[in-house]
Protein backbone atom coordinates (compact mmCIF):
# COMPACT_ATOMS: atom_id res chain seq x y z
CA UNK A 1 0.00 0.00 0.00
CA UNK A 2 1.37 3.23 -1.10
CA UNK A 3 0.77 6.31 1.19
CA UNK A 4 0.91 9.72 -0.14
CA UNK A 5 1.87 12.88 1.98
CA UNK A 6 0.25 16.52 0.73
CA UNK A 7 1.09 20.06 2.23
CA UNK A 8 -0.05 23.69 0.94
CA UNK A 9 1.80 27.33 1.73
CA UNK A 10 -0.32 30.56 1.58
CA UNK A 11 1.34 33.75 1.24
CA UNK A 12 -0.07 37.45 2.42
CA UNK A 13 1.11 41.05 2.37
CA UNK A 14 0.89 43.21 5.69
CA UNK A 15 1.53 46.99 5.76
CA UNK A 16 2.36 49.16 8.65
CA UNK A 17 -0.85 50.93 9.46
CA UNK A 18 -1.07 55.12 9.57
CA UNK A 19 0.00 56.94 12.87
CA UNK A 20 -3.26 57.71 14.92
CA UNK A 21 -5.01 60.68 16.67
CA UNK A 22 -3.43 62.40 19.54
CA UNK A 23 -5.01 61.27 22.73
CA UNK A 24 -6.01 63.01 25.09
CA UNK A 25 -3.84 65.43 27.89
CA UNK A 26 -3.29 63.61 31.50
CA UNK A 27 -4.67 64.71 34.58
CA UNK A 28 -2.24 65.26 37.38
CA UNK A 29 -2.83 66.52 40.76
CA UNK A 30 -2.97 70.48 40.92
CA UNK A 31 -3.04 71.43 44.96
CA UNK A 32 -4.35 70.29 48.20
CA UNK A 33 -5.28 72.36 51.17
CA UNK A 34 -5.58 70.51 54.53
CA UNK A 35 -7.99 72.69 57.16
CA UNK A 36 -9.57 71.54 60.65
CA UNK A 37 -12.85 72.28 62.51
CA UNK A 38 -13.72 70.88 65.67
CA UNK A 39 -17.51 69.53 66.47
CA UNK A 40 -19.51 67.42 69.11
CA UNK A 41 -20.12 64.61 66.39
CA UNK A 42 -17.77 62.24 65.21
CA UNK A 43 -19.88 60.89 61.94
CA UNK A 44 -21.39 63.81 60.49
CA UNK A 45 -19.06 66.56 58.86
CA UNK A 46 -19.16 70.17 60.52
CA UNK A 47 -20.66 72.95 58.27
CA UNK A 48 -19.39 75.90 59.97
CA UNK A 49 -16.00 77.45 59.19
CA UNK A 50 -12.81 75.71 58.27
CA UNK A 51 -8.91 76.66 59.86
CA UNK A 52 -5.84 76.14 58.26
CA UNK A 53 -4.15 75.70 61.68
CA UNK A 54 -5.53 72.82 64.34
CA UNK A 55 -8.04 74.72 67.23
CA UNK A 56 -8.03 73.60 71.07
CA UNK A 57 -10.46 70.56 71.15
CA UNK A 58 -13.09 70.51 74.47
CA UNK A 59 -12.59 66.95 76.13
CA UNK A 60 -15.52 64.56 74.49
CA UNK A 61 -15.39 66.59 71.09
CA UNK A 62 -13.95 65.80 67.76
CA UNK A 63 -11.11 66.89 65.73
CA UNK A 64 -12.38 66.65 61.71
CA UNK A 65 -9.67 66.97 59.35
CA UNK A 66 -10.60 67.87 55.63
CA UNK A 67 -8.18 67.47 52.77
CA UNK A 68 -9.81 69.39 49.64
CA UNK A 69 -7.48 68.07 46.47
CA UNK A 70 -7.63 69.84 42.84
CA UNK A 71 -6.75 68.60 39.37
CA UNK A 72 -5.09 70.10 36.44
CA UNK A 73 -8.30 69.56 34.69
CA UNK A 74 -10.69 72.25 37.25
CA UNK A 75 -12.01 68.56 39.26
CA UNK A 76 -11.79 67.98 42.73
CA UNK A 77 -11.99 65.46 45.32
CA UNK A 78 -12.65 66.18 49.53
CA UNK A 79 -11.73 63.24 51.78
CA UNK A 80 -12.13 63.77 55.96
CA UNK A 81 -10.45 61.78 59.17
CA UNK A 82 -11.77 62.12 62.62
CA UNK A 83 -10.45 61.90 65.57
CA UNK A 84 -11.66 62.23 69.61
CA UNK A 85 -10.36 64.28 72.10
CA UNK A 86 -9.94 62.42 75.53
CA UNK A 87 -11.73 63.07 78.26
CA UNK A 88 -9.62 63.19 82.20
CA UNK A 89 -9.50 59.90 83.49
CA UNK A 90 -11.25 58.82 87.13
CA UNK A 91 -9.37 59.32 90.26
CA UNK A 92 -6.40 56.06 90.67
CA UNK A 93 -6.75 54.53 93.85
CA UNK A 94 -5.03 56.21 97.13
CA UNK A 95 -1.17 55.95 97.42
CA UNK A 96 0.96 55.02 100.40
CA UNK A 97 2.73 58.36 100.61
CA UNK A 98 4.44 59.59 104.04
CA UNK A 99 1.45 60.26 106.25
CA UNK A 100 3.57 62.04 109.01
CA UNK A 101 6.89 62.96 109.61
CA UNK A 102 8.56 63.06 113.28
CA UNK A 103 12.79 62.65 114.52
CA UNK A 104 14.12 62.07 118.02
CA UNK A 105 16.51 60.36 120.16
CA UNK A 106 14.37 57.82 120.96
CA UNK A 107 11.87 55.73 119.08
CA UNK A 108 8.38 56.63 120.10
CA UNK A 109 6.74 53.39 122.01
CA UNK A 110 3.23 54.22 120.52
CA UNK A 111 3.56 53.22 116.91
CA UNK A 112 1.91 56.15 114.62
CA UNK A 113 -0.88 55.68 111.82
CA UNK A 114 0.44 53.58 108.92
CA UNK A 115 3.08 55.45 106.83
CA UNK A 116 4.70 57.72 108.95
CA UNK A 117 8.51 58.02 109.43
CA UNK A 118 10.76 58.30 112.06
CA UNK A 119 14.13 59.45 111.93
CA UNK A 120 16.13 58.47 115.66
CA UNK A 121 19.07 61.23 116.19
CA UNK A 122 22.33 61.25 118.37
CA UNK A 123 22.38 63.83 120.75
CA UNK A 124 24.42 65.68 118.31
CA UNK A 125 21.52 65.80 115.70
CA UNK A 126 22.81 63.50 113.39
CA UNK A 127 20.78 60.88 111.82
CA UNK A 128 21.26 56.95 112.86
CA UNK A 129 18.48 55.20 111.38
CA UNK A 130 15.12 56.02 110.08
CA UNK A 131 11.92 54.08 110.84
CA UNK A 132 8.80 53.68 108.97
CA UNK A 133 5.21 52.49 110.40
CA UNK A 134 2.82 49.61 109.01
CA UNK A 135 0.28 50.78 111.81
CA UNK A 136 1.32 48.26 114.29
CA UNK A 137 5.01 47.98 114.00
CA UNK A 138 7.97 50.18 113.22
CA UNK A 139 10.06 48.79 110.62
CA UNK A 140 13.63 50.35 109.90
CA UNK A 141 14.57 51.51 106.68
CA UNK A 142 17.95 50.32 105.56
CA UNK A 143 19.64 54.16 104.24
CA UNK A 144 20.13 53.58 100.53
CA UNK A 145 21.15 55.53 97.27
CA UNK A 146 17.76 55.21 96.50
CA UNK A 147 16.93 57.20 99.40
CA UNK A 148 19.43 59.84 98.59
CA UNK A 149 19.52 61.43 95.15
CA UNK A 150 20.99 64.71 94.85
CA UNK A 151 23.88 66.91 93.20
CA UNK A 152 24.82 68.56 96.22
CA UNK A 153 24.94 67.78 100.37
CA UNK A 154 25.76 70.81 102.18
CA UNK A 155 26.24 70.45 105.66
CA UNK A 156 25.95 66.81 105.89
CA UNK A 157 27.92 64.78 108.34
CA UNK A 158 28.73 60.90 106.96
CA UNK A 159 29.27 58.71 109.83
CA UNK A 160 29.93 54.99 108.55
CA UNK A 161 29.39 55.12 104.88
CA UNK A 162 31.71 53.59 102.24
CA UNK A 163 31.56 55.61 98.68
CA UNK A 164 31.71 53.91 95.51
CA UNK A 165 32.86 55.37 92.26
CA UNK A 166 32.93 59.06 93.26
CA UNK A 167 34.99 61.94 92.50
CA UNK A 168 35.19 64.94 95.36
CA UNK A 169 36.56 67.97 94.47
CA UNK A 170 37.23 71.02 96.82
CA UNK A 171 38.44 74.40 96.38
CA UNK A 172 40.08 76.92 98.38
CA UNK A 173 41.17 80.14 99.34
CA UNK A 174 42.63 82.51 101.33
CA UNK A 175 44.03 79.92 103.71
CA UNK A 176 47.78 80.38 104.97
CA UNK A 177 49.49 76.55 105.09
CA UNK A 178 52.07 76.32 108.36
CA UNK A 179 55.07 78.05 108.06
CA UNK A 180 54.25 79.52 104.60
CA UNK A 181 54.19 83.57 104.52
CA UNK A 182 51.53 83.95 101.87
CA UNK A 183 47.75 83.03 101.72
CA UNK A 184 47.24 80.52 98.47
CA UNK A 185 44.33 79.06 97.01
CA UNK A 186 43.79 76.12 94.65
CA UNK A 187 41.89 72.61 94.17
CA UNK A 188 42.34 69.43 95.62
CA UNK A 189 40.28 66.54 94.08
CA UNK A 190 39.97 63.06 95.63
CA UNK A 191 39.44 60.19 92.45
CA UNK A 192 41.32 57.22 90.71
CA UNK A 193 42.57 56.39 93.74
CA UNK A 194 44.89 59.97 93.90
CA UNK A 195 44.59 63.07 95.88
CA UNK A 196 46.15 65.78 93.49
CA UNK A 197 46.49 69.41 94.85
CA UNK A 198 47.41 72.35 93.14
CA UNK A 199 48.42 75.45 94.97
CA UNK A 200 48.38 79.29 93.27
CA UNK A 201 49.23 82.28 95.25
CA UNK A 202 46.36 83.76 96.14
CA UNK A 203 44.31 86.16 93.60
CA UNK A 204 46.94 85.21 91.17
CA UNK A 205 47.50 82.62 88.35
CA UNK A 206 51.10 81.81 89.57
CA UNK A 207 51.47 78.47 90.46
CA UNK A 208 53.26 77.49 93.58
CA UNK A 209 53.13 73.79 93.98
CA UNK A 210 51.56 70.38 92.66
CA UNK A 211 51.25 67.74 95.08
CA UNK A 212 50.08 63.95 94.40
CA UNK A 213 49.12 61.17 97.03
CA UNK A 214 48.62 58.28 94.40
CA UNK A 215 48.70 54.39 93.89
CA UNK A 216 52.62 54.02 94.09
CA UNK A 217 53.84 56.93 96.49
CA UNK A 218 54.13 60.87 96.60
CA UNK A 219 54.60 63.58 94.29
CA UNK A 220 55.18 67.29 95.49
CA UNK A 221 56.62 70.12 93.39
CA UNK A 222 57.27 73.83 94.27
CA UNK A 223 57.88 75.36 91.25
CA UNK A 224 60.04 78.68 90.27
CA UNK A 225 58.59 80.97 87.87
CA UNK A 226 56.44 78.55 85.44
CA UNK A 227 58.62 75.27 85.73
CA UNK A 228 59.43 72.74 88.57
CA UNK A 229 62.19 73.83 91.07
CA UNK A 230 62.24 71.39 93.34
CA UNK A 231 60.35 67.79 93.96
CA UNK A 232 60.26 64.97 95.96
CA UNK A 233 59.20 61.25 94.89
CA UNK A 234 58.51 59.27 97.59
CA UNK A 235 57.43 55.09 96.90
CA UNK A 236 58.64 51.72 96.24
CA UNK A 237 60.95 52.13 99.26
CA UNK A 238 63.04 55.08 98.20
CA UNK A 239 62.98 58.76 98.05
CA UNK A 240 64.49 60.87 94.95
CA UNK A 241 64.65 64.42 95.50
CA UNK A 242 65.49 67.01 92.35
CA UNK A 243 66.22 70.44 92.10
CA UNK A 244 68.01 73.54 90.46
CA UNK A 245 71.40 74.11 91.88
CA UNK A 246 74.20 76.60 90.37
CA UNK A 247 77.58 74.15 90.79
CA UNK A 248 79.92 77.46 90.87
CA UNK A 249 79.60 80.85 91.76
CA UNK A 250 77.32 82.76 89.63
CA UNK A 251 76.57 79.89 87.00
CA UNK A 252 73.28 78.88 85.48
CA UNK A 253 71.57 76.35 87.36
CA UNK A 254 71.19 72.89 86.63
CA UNK A 255 69.09 70.27 87.55
CA UNK A 256 70.19 67.51 90.28
CA UNK A 257 68.93 64.35 91.42
CA UNK A 258 69.69 62.11 94.29
CA UNK A 259 68.31 58.96 95.62
CA UNK A 260 67.80 58.10 99.10
CA UNK A 261 67.08 54.29 99.55
CA UNK A 262 66.93 51.75 102.55
CA UNK A 263 70.09 50.77 101.17
CA UNK A 264 71.76 54.51 101.96
CA UNK A 265 70.01 54.85 105.42
CA UNK A 266 71.88 51.38 106.34
CA UNK A 267 75.17 53.09 105.38
CA UNK A 268 74.43 56.47 106.73
CA UNK A 269 73.37 54.31 109.88
CA UNK A 270 76.89 52.68 109.91
CA UNK A 271 78.88 55.72 109.47
CA UNK A 272 80.94 56.66 112.63
CA UNK A 273 80.99 53.51 113.59
CA UNK A 274 84.50 52.12 115.57
CA UNK A 275 84.72 48.25 113.62
CA UNK A 276 87.51 48.07 115.97
CA UNK A 277 89.52 49.43 118.66
CA UNK A 278 92.82 48.46 120.78
CA UNK A 279 96.37 49.01 120.25
CA UNK A 280 98.32 47.04 117.52
CA UNK A 281 101.05 47.15 115.62
CA UNK A 282 99.70 45.39 112.80
CA UNK A 283 102.31 42.29 112.37
CA UNK A 284 101.99 39.29 110.36
CA UNK A 285 100.20 37.96 113.31
CA UNK A 286 97.47 40.84 113.66
CA UNK A 287 93.96 39.84 112.44
CA UNK A 288 90.90 41.52 112.58
CA UNK A 289 87.45 40.82 111.86
CA UNK A 290 85.11 44.21 110.93
CA UNK A 291 82.20 44.34 112.61
CA UNK A 292 80.99 46.70 109.83
CA UNK A 293 81.77 45.21 105.87
CA UNK A 294 83.90 47.90 104.13
CA UNK A 295 81.07 47.69 101.18
CA UNK A 296 78.57 48.00 104.11
CA UNK A 297 79.91 51.92 104.56
CA UNK A 298 78.80 55.04 102.72
CA UNK A 299 83.01 56.16 101.95
CA UNK A 300 84.86 53.38 103.47
CA UNK A 301 87.06 52.66 106.63
CA UNK A 302 89.45 55.42 108.20
CA UNK A 303 92.33 54.06 110.34
CA UNK A 304 93.58 55.70 113.61
CA UNK A 305 97.32 55.92 114.28
CA UNK A 306 99.05 57.40 117.09
CA UNK A 307 102.78 56.97 118.15
CA UNK A 308 103.85 53.82 120.30
CA UNK A 309 106.34 53.90 122.72
CA UNK A 310 109.32 51.05 122.00
CA UNK A 311 110.50 51.66 125.33
CA UNK A 312 107.52 51.49 127.58
CA UNK A 313 105.75 49.16 124.96
CA UNK A 314 102.89 51.28 125.04
CA UNK A 315 100.72 53.81 122.82
CA UNK A 316 100.92 57.41 123.29
CA UNK A 317 97.96 59.86 122.63
CA UNK A 318 99.90 61.60 120.45
CA UNK A 319 101.09 62.62 116.93
CA UNK A 320 97.63 60.90 115.46
CA UNK A 321 97.53 59.87 112.15
CA UNK A 322 94.21 59.24 109.90
CA UNK A 323 94.42 57.06 106.76
CA UNK A 324 91.62 56.53 104.21
CA UNK A 325 90.72 53.43 102.80
CA UNK A 326 87.91 53.88 100.06
CA UNK A 327 85.12 50.72 99.65
CA UNK A 328 86.50 51.40 96.14
CA UNK A 329 89.47 49.24 97.22
CA UNK A 330 87.27 46.11 96.56
CA UNK A 331 86.48 46.82 93.01
CA UNK A 332 88.29 44.48 90.88
CA UNK A 333 89.35 42.61 93.74
CA UNK A 334 88.22 38.98 95.25
CA UNK A 335 86.39 40.95 98.19
CA UNK A 336 86.91 37.85 99.98
CA UNK A 337 91.11 38.04 99.86
CA UNK A 338 93.25 40.56 101.29
CA UNK A 339 94.98 42.93 99.18
CA UNK A 340 97.42 45.19 100.67
CA UNK A 341 97.38 49.45 101.43
CA UNK A 342 100.26 51.63 102.09
CA UNK A 343 99.79 53.60 104.94
CA UNK A 344 101.69 57.20 104.82
CA UNK A 345 102.91 57.86 108.52
CA UNK A 346 104.77 61.03 109.74
CA UNK A 347 106.59 60.59 113.62
CA UNK A 348 108.26 64.17 114.38
CA UNK A 349 111.89 62.91 115.81
CA UNK A 350 111.28 59.50 114.22
CA UNK A 351 110.68 60.04 110.52
CA UNK A 352 108.23 59.05 108.04
CA UNK A 353 107.34 55.34 106.71
CA UNK A 354 104.83 53.49 105.45
CA UNK A 355 102.32 50.73 107.50
CA UNK A 356 101.14 47.94 105.36
CA UNK A 357 97.43 46.87 106.05
CA UNK A 358 96.10 43.92 104.20
CA UNK A 359 92.32 44.32 103.50
CA UNK A 360 89.43 42.39 102.07
CA UNK A 361 85.97 42.88 102.97
CA UNK A 362 85.08 41.96 106.09
CA UNK A 363 88.90 40.83 107.74
CA UNK A 364 92.16 42.64 107.81
CA UNK A 365 95.45 41.67 108.54
CA UNK A 366 99.03 43.10 109.39
CA UNK A 367 102.36 42.75 108.05
CA UNK A 368 105.81 41.73 109.53
CA UNK A 369 106.79 44.96 108.29
CA UNK A 370 105.10 46.36 110.90
CA UNK A 371 106.95 45.74 114.18
CA UNK A 372 110.76 46.71 112.40
CA UNK A 373 112.44 49.35 111.52
CA UNK A 374 110.99 52.56 111.60
CA UNK A 375 107.11 51.47 111.50
CA UNK A 376 107.65 49.78 114.98
CA UNK A 377 106.45 53.73 116.26
CA UNK A 378 103.34 53.74 115.52
CA UNK A 379 101.03 51.88 116.30
CA UNK A 380 96.70 51.04 115.54
CA UNK A 381 94.64 52.39 117.74
CA UNK A 382 90.95 52.46 116.00
CA UNK A 383 88.99 51.74 112.89
CA UNK A 384 85.73 53.52 111.77
CA UNK A 385 83.23 53.20 108.98
CA UNK A 386 82.54 56.57 107.63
Amino acid sequence: MAIKAQFSITLSRVDDGQTGKQGAAGVGVKSSVVTYQGSSSGTSAPTGTWLTSIPAVAAGSYLWTRTVTTMTDGSSSTAYSVALQGKTGGTGPKGNDITSYASGTTLPASVAVANSQFWLLNNSGIVQKVYKSDGSKWIELPISASMINAATFNGFTYIGVNFIGSKFTSTFSNVQPTGFAQTVSGTSTLADGSLVTDVYQDGTSTKISHNELNQLGMVTQQYVGDKVGMQALLGQGQLDLGGYFSPLAGGDPVWNESTLSARTLYLLNNTGKAIWNGVSLMGSDQAINAKVLLENTLIGWVFQWSQYDTVANKSIDRNWTYCLVPKAHNIGHDPNQGWSVEMPIVIPNKGSFTKIVWIANSQLGGDKSGTTGLQINACLRAIYAV
